[in-house]
């Protein structure tokens, strides 16, 4: 007879246990997944600012003055246009930091974005803002090749 008095007390304590801890595993699972986007995004702006760097550096190469113009085209055909979706695309001649900083050759494109998460907002995470960073130079010896740096 005592033990299943025991067992009837103890039975409440393992619904409660399981209960925090799948909240703890949902918790974390949305997490993930929300690391993972927030990953994702950042990779294919990783590829909109390498295209817009590269586009900018090889006007640069052909004498152009407009390389600000041919990076930012470059950034919107890979989904970062600029001023859409509060997206911040920027491009300096010279960039601005790193080892390239004020090599008049030098073209950097950043591009960034605040990003909803969604499972993160639940913890006051409304937006994240996600940003990658591009370098490009002209080659030295022909002044056509590009070479990505940073």
């Amino acid at each position: 007879m005592r033990t299943r008095t025991k067992l009837r007390r103890t039975a409440g304590y393992v619904v409660v246990g399981l209960a925090v801890s799948s909240f703890a595993l949902i918790g974390f699972l949305g997490f993930a997944i929300d690391i993972g986007y927030l990953r994702s995004v950042q990779s294919r702006m990783q590829t909109a600012a390498d295209a817009a760097a590269l586009a900018g550096a090889l006007e640069l190469a052909r004498g152009r003055a407009d390389a600000t113009g041919a990076a930012k085209e470059d950034a919107a055909l890979n989904g970062f246009r600029d001023g859409e979706n509060r997206t911040a695309v920027q491009i300096h001649t010279p960039p601005r930091r790193g080892a390239l900083r004020s090599h008049a050759g030098a073209v950097e494109a950043v591009v960034s974005q605040p990003v909803r998460p969604f499972f993160m907002s639940a913890l006051g995470f409304s937006t994240v803002t996600v940003a990658a960073r591009a370098v490009a130079l002209p080659a030295q010896k022909s002044g056509r090749g590009v070479v990505l740096g940073e």
